[in-house]
């Protein structure tokens, strides 16, 4: 993991074990939503082999500190790396379950109008999440 990395996330709180190591350069290499499974399976490749819950317990706890992002795909949870990164929105293949990251640059606007929209009616707008649904190359 990249040393300046490490020192920003420490300034967050993030204690280093192995597993946290280990956890945050799977998500960074990853570049796309991870489940707890694909993560046991990267992890296996590698001869380690961390307690599922003990998983869940640190990929809540890096979702706390807003450097995990939890999203839901095909009723399971995945986690993406997001700590300085630009916000960004996922594609979910309804076929196979591929998830990929897309940029969130062009949707200032509409996101602007829906949240103007939203605080007439007295709600405030602390954050939102955008899933596009279709068939990937593969499957389409």
């Amino acid at each position: 993991m990249d040393k300046q990395l490490e020192e920003k996330l420490a300034k967050k709180g993030v204690y280093f074990t192995h597993l946290v190591k280990e956890l945050v350069t799977t998500l960074v290499k990853a570049n796309k939503p991870l489940s707890v499974d694909d993560v046991l399976i990267i992890f296996s490749k590698k001869k380690f082999f961390p307690y599922k819950t003990s998983l869940y317990r640190q990929l809540s706890r890096l979702a706390k500190l807003d450097i995990v992002e939890e999203s839901v795909f095909s009723g399971i949870k995945h986690y993406c790396f997001v700590f300085e990164e630009d916000h960004h929105h996922h594609f979910e293949c309804d076929e196979c379950g591929y998830v990929e990251k897309i940029s969130a640059k062009n949707c200032d606007d509409f996101v602007s109008k829906i949240s103007r929209k939203i605080k007439k009616k007295g709600h405030k707008t602390t954050s939102h999440s955008f899933v596009l649904k279709g068939l990937c190359s593969k499957c389409a």
